[in-house]
């Protein structure tokens, strides 16, 4: 079949077979090769942004854990600091107080069995008793019962109502409880005294009385006056042992002159002291008391410690001592380091003050807490603890419904069991202002180190402390509304095994349903938790390292996501469903169920071209992360077309080139060919023309080439010359012939002639044949 195809076919279909097979060849070879190449490329360097994020969120949680480790040993050292200077101020307190008690017990045991003394109650006793049979003989005791009366409703209960706010006092009650005697005697001691309410005291002795018994107290009244003002108490008393009239009192108010036995105040504190030291045996003995509302004294608490006076073996009276508030609160009240927030306060077994508040004043003082006893108990569980016999510190609701951190201990209070409390607010103990401006530290910190909260939880789960203070503060994350909260269980995983943790993203409702992670981490002292510190983890930080995208051209992201398949950082190709916050709120959307996904939170680490979640065809290289107890997946992803749009464009340059050399060399081997082919063919149709016509004139002069070709065709014109020479020399011949002149041409001319053209036409010859090989070689 090749042999049926023209020469110029033949030549051009040479040069195609020999540029485009070759070409072909190595231009598939080296696509082949290239698209390898940057296929590879492509997955390592996925595979090497995959390493270093991976390597950065490690090193984030790691950092976090740092963090955490610095925050716990600075919030611990804070809260030691705390305690040991609340515990310093309670036992300071604690022992100024029993230092005073003591020496209140002391005065009353030294004066009880002082002989002066002893002495003075023998002789109140008598002249008491005649004093009272005196004026009942000689007084006008209706007139001086009316007076008294007037002074008791015009005087005691007006001042009565003022200092209770309005509370009316049955003065009918009191009067009808005082016996003739009492009646004289308070009537000359108070009702005509000429000092006003609360200064009878300053009277030593009723103008018009010339009695032993106002002898008596004139001698002694002036040194025990200046004694119960040197030592602030708030009255002395003697009371006489069998009757138990109070036969003597500084301050003359209503107890004055009434039976502690069966008077209107038997029942009182005042009774209860006196029965109780009346039954002593030893006059080194006292009884105490505790304080409790004391009508003549207008329903202020009082308290009184009392000792027996006895005189050669036998009790004749009772000293009995009515202690002040304001001594204790003077020294309850040094706040010397306490802060802005900071107090120290008693309270007694009832659970009232014993000394004032210095934050609640209106409900919290002694008084206030006596006489409106549900607002100024002290319920709280340090109160109970101390009251129980327990010493010791912690963080609590205070009575004021604030979180504190209270030092407690039990107080032997003379036979009685107090409690006292050192306590200050745990924003200020815990939360450092830092100097010069209005934040405090731990606001301060999350700010600086991209946290979003911070919270301090009791062991029991209270939350005392956050910066934020949304709807978790002053929660339990043990108990509370948040107990099932990713919080509260990480609050209670740290409490079983002492350890730090992290909690998994997961909707948090106190801040707003937005998905949330935490770390915790114990403070632990002794074996026990002291205290659990959390930060509340900011997508930001995680963000900022998943969303760098050097290497990752239009279409590249990396992510990361959880167990559950949903984001745990936000998407940069679909902000709209695949942020961690939009996939929470609507799984369904946010999803990333793919290959990859899964494979990656197997445990799976590899490279491979996928669908991704929006369906579209990816290189992936993905691997598991370990967040705590918690596998993560990260995947580092790349679309197929962008990541391969380098071999595209090769293959595309690789068929370009191609066409334009296929192009080439059809142009080439065509204008070759027909440089060949041309020539032959016209030498071709020249030997036709002079076959069919017999016309050796004529010649090939279309050819202008000094090739070999160019060369044949010469030499060929040559040889159509030489041939058409010879042909006319024949016909001369002939010519000659016919007309006889054939021998003698022959012989001379002729026979010439004959030569050159035979060596005319054998050059012409060897030239043709040469050319013809030279052009066999060249085809």
């Amino acid at each position: 079949m090749f042999e049926n195809i023209n020469l110029r076919q033949k030549l051009l279909t040479a040069f195609l077979a020999v540029g485009v097979i070759p070409f072909s060849i190595m231009g598939l070879l080296t696509l082949n090769q290239a698209s390898s190449a940057l296929e590879k490329q492509s997955f390592n360097q996925l595979e090497t942004v995959r390493a270093i994020k991976h390597d950065q969120i490690d090193r984030f949680f790691s950092e976090r854990q740092g963090d955490m480790n610095v925050l716990a040993e600075t919030v611990g050292t804070l809260r030691q600091e705390a305690f040991n200077k609340l515990t310093a101020v309670r036992d300071g307190k604690k022992a100024s107080i029993e230092n005073y008690l003591n020496t209140v017990k002391s005065q009353i045991i030294t004066l009880s069995n002082d002989f002066s003394m002893v002495e003075t109650m023998s002789q109140l006793r008598e002249s008491f008793s005649e004093f009272e049979e005196d004026a009942m003989l000689g007084g006008d005791v209706e007139i001086e019962l009316a007076a008294l009366t007037d002074y008791y409703k015009k005087e005691f209960k007006v001042e009565f109502g003022n200092q209770t706010g309005g509370n009316n006092v049955d003065i009918e009650a009191l009067v009808k409880r005082l016996d003739m005697g009492s009646t004289m005697l308070q009537y000359s001691y108070i009702s005509k005294n000429p000092h006003p309410l609360g200064e009878k005291q300053k009277m030593d002795i009723p103008a018009d009385d010339i009695s032993s018994y106002a002898k008596l107290p004139q001698s002694i009244h002036p040194s025990l006056r200046d004694f119960t003002a040197e030592f602030g108490y708030y009255d002395l008393f003697f009371v006489e042992a069998e009757s138990g009239k109070v036969v003597y009192s500084v301050f003359k108010e209503l107890d004055y002159a009434t039976s502690l036995k069966d008077g209107a105040y038997a029942d009182t504190g005042i009774g209860r002291a006196f029965k109780r030291a009346v039954t002593l045996e030893n006059s080194n003995d006292y009884v105490f008391e505790d304080y409790s509302s004391y009508l003549p004294s207008y329903n202020a608490p009082a308290g009184f410690i009392a000792s027996p006076i006895a005189r050669k073996g036998k009790t004749i009276g009772v000293l009995i001592l009515q202690l002040p508030l304001d001594r204790i609160t003077t020294i309850m009240s040094e706040r010397a380091g306490m802060g802005e927030t900071g107090e120290t306060y008693l309270i007694g077994n009832d659970q009232l003050m014993r000394s004032d508040s210095y934050l609640d004043p209106e409900h919290h003082s002694v008084i206030a807490s006596f006489r409106t006893p549900s607002n100024g108990k002290v319920e709280t569980t340090a109160a109970e603890a101390a009251l129980q016999g327990k010493t010791d510190s912690g963080v609590i609701m205070s009575y004021l419904g604030t979180p504190v951190l209270s030092a407690y201990t039990p107080l032997h209070a003379l036979g009685t069991e107090w409690a006292i409390m050192s306590e200050i607010d745990v924003a200020e103990a815990f939360v450092p202002k830092i100097k010069g401006e209005e934040t405090d530290y731990y606001n301060k910190y999350i700010t600086e180190y991209g946290f979003y909260d911070i919270f301090l939880m009791n062991p029991d789960g209270y939350v005392f402390y956050t910066a934020t203070r949304e709807a978790d503060y002053q929660t339990n994350m043990v108990s509370g509304p948040y107990s099932d909260s990713n919080l509260g269980l990480l609050m209670q995983q740290v409490l079983n095994t002492q350890q730090y943790g992290i909690a998994d993203f997961s909707p948090y409702a106190p801040s707003n349903g937005e998905p949330a992670a935490f770390i915790a981490n114990p403070i632990i002292q002794d074996g026990q938790v002291e205290l659990v510190v959390a930060l509340q983890l900011s997508l930001d930080d995680i963000n900022a390292i998943m969303s760098q995208r050097e290497g990752m051209g239009e279409s590249g992201e990396s992510y990361l996501i959880g167990p559950d398949l949903l984001m745990r950082s936000d998407s940069f190709l679909d902000p709209e469903n695949h942020t961690v916050a939009s996939s929470f709120r609507n799984p369904d959307l946010g999803k990333v169920d793919t290959a990859a996904a899964r494979a990656a939170l197997a445990g799976e680490r590899d490279l491979k071209i996928i669908s991704d979640y929006n369906g579209n065809q990816v290189l992936s290289a993905y691997t598991p992360i370990q967040v705590g107890e918690v596998t993560w997946g990260l995947l580092a992803e790349i679309s197929k077309t962008e990541a391969f749009s380098a071999v595209n464009t090769l293959r595309n340059m690789m068929f370009l080139v191609g066409g334009v050399g296929l192009i080439a060399i059809i142009i080439v081997g065509w204008v070759v060919a027909r440089s060949i082919s041309v020539p032959v063919v016209m030498i071709s149709k020249l030997f036709e023309s002079v076959e069919q016509s017999g016309d050796f004139t004529l010649r090939c002069e279309d050819v202008n080439s000094s090739d070999e070709i160019g060369d044949m065709v010469l030499r060929i014109n040559n040889l159509l010359e030489l041939l058409q020479v010879a042909i006319n020399h024949a016909n001369t011949t002939v010519s000659a012939v016919a007309r006889g002149d054939f021998e003698h041409r022959m012989e001379g001319e002729y026979i010439g002639d004959l030569a050159t053209l035979k060596q005319g036409v054998n050059g012409s010859a060897d030239s043709v044949e040469n050319t013809m090989n030279a052009l066999a070689k060249v085809m």
